[in-house]
């Protein structure tokens, strides 16, 4: 996916209108050319030729190639020729070109940096593919996918989560993960290990993850086709998720 950026293209606009008043002056009668009007187009057309790569427009960049190698002060007319087929070229090649604007609450969620050199990537690097697609479908509005893709992180993590208990996971019903936290909580104080008894706050926070999870948007995800999810689901669903893949690798659980 190719990031465009607006400001880029209007500042592209910008030194092809500048180039062209300039151009326009220098051709005036009785008008002493300047050469620093000149250098200053050729710079203006160096960094137009950057943001077309940025964005990527081969077709412009290579007219503001060939405008670069034609630009002569002694033909002011012919250059001035030359940059408004810069123009012409640049809205060609925009109108192959479909731009789709997010709304500036969803930008960071569809930025490919998202998450990256944070605690999820160090003990879950698998989820961080998963966690941009969902981060993407949310700010395309496509709310059920996005809810789709958290539940495939959540797997990774409950994964982890079984692990340390020491019980095989079913990815199919974690009904068993949170009966078998809820079974070492409800033992009898005197019967639980010293090291659970360090650790029973924070099983007991993932055990409301669990339910929470589970019950709203787990079950209806994967097996109620009908079910369709609104902007807001898929929002809070990012955050909890998030903060739930956060809250184990914090606490030394690991894909």
């Amino acid at each position: 996916m190719l990031r465009f950026y607006a400001d880029k293209f209007v500042g592209i606009c910008g030194y092809l209108t500048q180039m062209e008043l300039i151009v326009g002056a220098e051709s005036a009668p009785g008008t002493v050319r300047s050469s620093n009007a000149w250098d200053g187009i050729k710079s203006d057309l160096a960094r137009a030729k950057d943001l077309c790569n940025d964005i990527g427009l081969p077709w412009t960049v290579r007219q503001l190639e060939k405008t670069v190698q034609h630009l002569s002060p002694n033909w002011p007319a012919e250059s001035r020729g030359l940059i408004a087929e810069c123009r012409d070229r640049l809205q060609e090649e925009l109108e192959e070109q479909v731009f789709l604007k997010l709304d500036h609450g969803k930008v960071s969620y569809a930025d490919q940096k998202w998450l990256l050199d944070t605690d999820i990537e160090t003990a879950f690097p698998s989820t961080i593919t998963e966690f941009q697609h969902a981060g993407r479908c949310y700010a395309y509005d496509e709310s059920t996918a996005c809810m789709f893709h958290l539940m495939r992180v959540v797997d990774f993590g409950l994964r982890s989560v079984a692990l340390s208990l020491g019980i095989i996971y079913n990815n199919r019903a974690w009904d068993g993960l949170g009966k078998a936290i809820t079974a070492k909580m409800d033992d009898k104080y005197q019967n639980k290990a010293e090291d659970w008894r360090k650790v029973e706050p924070m099983y007991a926070e993932i055990l409301t993850d669990i339910q929470a999870i589970s019950r709203g948007h787990r079950n209806p995800v994967l097996h109620e086709l009908e079910k369709k999810y609104e902007p807001k689901e898929a929002q809070y669903m990012l955050t909890v998720v998030e903060g739930f893949i956060s809250h184990l690798a914090k606490n030394g659980f690991k894909e």
